[in-house]
């Protein structure tokens, strides 16, 4: 297939003509010139900077399974190989994606939906993802220690069946996820310090639903949830509340501007402290992926094969949204903190209403406390040892058990 775009000089953000109308899960360029995008079953490569897009189909290793998509990510190493992902395969190019091999994996399935991939160094690589249909453990995850050229997968059964949706790693050892669970159902983040060998729940947001997770070079993890769009600097220990804007998935955030899209683009140039909604016609459509090539150029993909194309930085903003300050906050008072078993809970004014939850590590609340308007301080006791959080209001407060 071949497909020709005549460029002029447009502002903004301006539709280009990829030649297909299903959807296109993400887009990476390797330099100003060469760049892919996915779609199910095939992938979309241009060489001349989107002026020219041709579809590279290939059954033998983009899997055609009408039940189900093929192509779910695409992710270019330090070495400039490009790794696709998807159900039941890993494929790599080495020529910037004119010409694709299957990489055989032992033990994993056609139906083992693998959803995300991350290089936490040039050589050492996590793919994980899910498989609701097989009767072995759901949550296969695959460790490559040589840029990508194999994989072992081993089958993760730490919190009963739970599959991944997002998981990304900052070093070798340390990473997050993002997971939902089957029984009982839900999503929560996880976290694992042993380069994915063992994962734990990791409050305070087991419960609030969390749909995206991108850790950034800028040394920054992005939390996409049901309350809004977060941000932590320190492994998820602490989370500021970047936006409450929803509605839009993750995007890039490896590069200078940073772009989140969804069914808009939302901008920021100063490393995310700052966002601002740029104007851009979807024609009903939304975008699943976008990618910077520089502080001017950048690339955003999505569904009904919309490809849209910046030079300019996508234009003026229309519109500002500030940063809100932090959620984890110092208006529930813990005395003493860490305890022995027995502390104090101190809310801000015998005014509030509701109830005090106590989380273990896992998610699970451990105790109950409904808030009587009398009494602003509550004591709790015969805690077991351990690390817990204190919940009021969709305020945390972590509590030290010795």
């Amino acid at each position: 297939m071949l497909v020709v775009t005549t460029t002029m000089a447009q502002t903004g953000w301006v539709k280009q003509n990829s030649g297909v109308t299903t959807g296109l899960g993400s887009v990476h360029f390797l330099n100003n010139d060469t760049g892919l995008c996915n779609g199910g079953t095939f992938i979309l490569r241009t060489t001349d900077g989107g002026m020219v897009w041709r579809q590279v189909d290939d059954d033998s290793v983009f899997h055609k399974n009408p039940s189900h998509y093929g192509i779910n990510k695409l992710f270019v190493t330090n070495d400039h190989s490009i790794i696709a992902i998807g159900y039941g395969f890993i494929a790599r190019s080495t020529d910037a994606g004119a010409s694709w091999m299957n990489i055989k994996v032992d033990s994993l399935l056609p139906l083992d939906d693998l959803v995300d991939i991350s290089f936490p160094t040039q050589d050492t690589g996590y793919i994980v993802g899910a498989n609701y249909y097989s009767s072995t453990p759901p949550s296969p995850l695959l460790r490559t220690t040589n840029q990508g050229k194999t994989w072992t997968l081993e089958r993760i059964t730490d919190i009963g069946i739970w599959v991944f949706r997002a998981a990304q790693f900052r070093t070798g050892q340390l990473g997050l996820g993002v997971i939902n669970s089957l029984e009982p159902p839900g999503t929560n983040l996880v976290r694992t310090t042993d380069g994915g060998v063992h994962w734990s729940r990791t409050p305070p947001f087991g419960e609030e639903g969390s749909f995206g997770l991108v850790y950034s070079k800028a040394q920054t993890w992005y939390l996409l949830t049901n309350k809004g769009f977060l941000h932590s600097s320190d492994d998820g220990n602490t989370w500021d509340s970047v936006d409450n804007i929803v509605s839009n998935e993750l995007g890039l955030f490896d590069s200078i501007p940073l772009y989140r899209v969804g069914s808009f683009v939302i901008k920021s140039i100063d490393g995310g402290k700052k966002w601002f909604k740029q104007s851009i016609d979807l024609q009903g459509q939304r975008l699943n992926s976008v990618f910077a090539v520089s502080e001017t150029i950048a690339y955003a993909v999505g569904t009904g094969g919309a490809i849209y194309k910046t030079t300019d930085g996508g234009g003026a903003a229309s519109s500002v949204t500030e940063k809100h300050s932090p959620l984890l906050l110092s208006e529930i008072a813990i005395t003493p903190n860490p305890s022995y078993g027995s502390f104090s809970i101190t809310l801000p004014s015998s005014n509030s209403v509701g109830n005090i939850e106590i989380i273990d590590v896992l998610g699970r609340v451990v105790r109950i406390i409904p808030i009587t308007r009398t009494e602003p301080t509550y004591r709790i006791t015969d805690l077991s040892q351990g690390i817990y959080y204190c919940r009021y209001d969709n305020v945390f407060t972590k509590i030290v058990v010795q």
